[in-house]
């Protein structure tokens, strides 16, 4: 009798621990947002080569291609992670501030198109294709604001459309992120790449996710780091680039136009940069965005 109770404590205790591990794994999975941006890339090839896995994170890719469809998937609960506009995010941050916290920021590729044969005149004013409080918004305001001419923006939502509003000469100019700059190069329109002394978008991770998964956080940058540390290779960005239009079904043509960023190790934006888009958003909404920079960043 007492074998037989041993024994089947035994089994109890080991039935409790697989249980346990199993919970704890399931804990430790991620969902991710992605979009079709070159700033999707490192986690993409992450998730590819197993490396996630390797550090202990099990990383899935839920696509989006409307970022209004992604942030309510953040904002609902349908995702754990995504990279959003550092403007988009203390918008939503100073709303409510449990939404998240600012993992790293990720190294963007943001394009300037132009109208087919548009040429820019310094004293006309030039109609810009945007989106309303979203990252490009942000953009288009700092980088053109200092156009003698002066500028006025179209909100169009959709993409698709900006490009065929610029196809059309409907509209100037518009700023967009890469692949999606490359498929209006590949209609016969001009990009040129901008630059910023600050990346503009980071990587979120919802606060109810992180208070069960703080080790989450270590094991998804160690996974993301030695993507970028591969991304330095060149052969490694062109299999990358076929990755990026695999995983969104982009057209294969879109390789010979796709222009990546320098990728870099992950990294917090700095508390200056957090104080800055703060002054902006509370003189563009006309309210009060006072959130401290420990508030929104997860200092790792």
């Amino acid at each position: 009798m007492k074998k037989w109770i041993i024994s089947s404590l035994s089994t109890l205790l080991l039935a409790t621990s697989s249980l346990m591990t199993i919970s704890v794994e399931a804990a430790q999975a991620l969902r991710f947002g992605a979009m079709p941006a070159t700033d999707s890339v490192p986690v993409l090839w992450a998730v590819e080569k197993g490396y996630f896995e390797e550090a202990g994170l099990t990383v899935e890719i839920v696509p989006f291609t409307n970022a209004l469809n992604r942030i309510t998937a953040m904002q609902t609960g349908n995702i754990d992670a995504d990279v959003e506009g550092l403007n988009e995010f203390l918008n939503l941050v100073q709303q409510d501030a449990e939404f998240g916290k600012i993992i790293t920021t990720t190294n963007d590729n943001f394009q300037l198109v132009a109208a087919k044969d548009y040429q820019k005149e310094d004293d006309k004013e030039i109609v810009v294709g945007s989106l309303l409080n979203s990252v490009i918004h942000y953009l288009t305001l700092t980088y053109f604001e200092s156009h003698s001419g002066g500028f006025r923006e179209e909100y169009i939502p959709e993409i698709p459309v900006r490009i065929q509003m610029l196809q059309q000469k409907q509209i100037d100019m518009a700023i967009l992120p890469e692949p999606i700059a490359s498929t209006a190069a590949m209609q016969g329109l001009t990009k040129e790449r901008l630059k910023f002394d600050e990346n503009p978008n980071a990587i979120i991770f919802k606060q109810s996710y992180l208070k069960d998964n703080e080790a989450a956080v270590e094991a998804f940058l160690k996974g993301y780091n030695r993507a970028i540390d591969d991304l330095q290779d060149v052969e490694n960005i062109e299999a990358a680039k076929k990755l990026l239009v695999s995983k969104f079904e982009l057209p294969e043509a879109l390789l010979e136009h796709i222009d990546f960023p320098e990728f870099e190790a992950s990294a917090l934006p700095t508390e200056a940069y957090i104080q800055h888009l703060q002054d902006w958003l509370a003189k563009e909404f006309d309210q009060t965005f006072d959130r401290l920079y420990k508030d929104v960043v997860y200092e790792h």
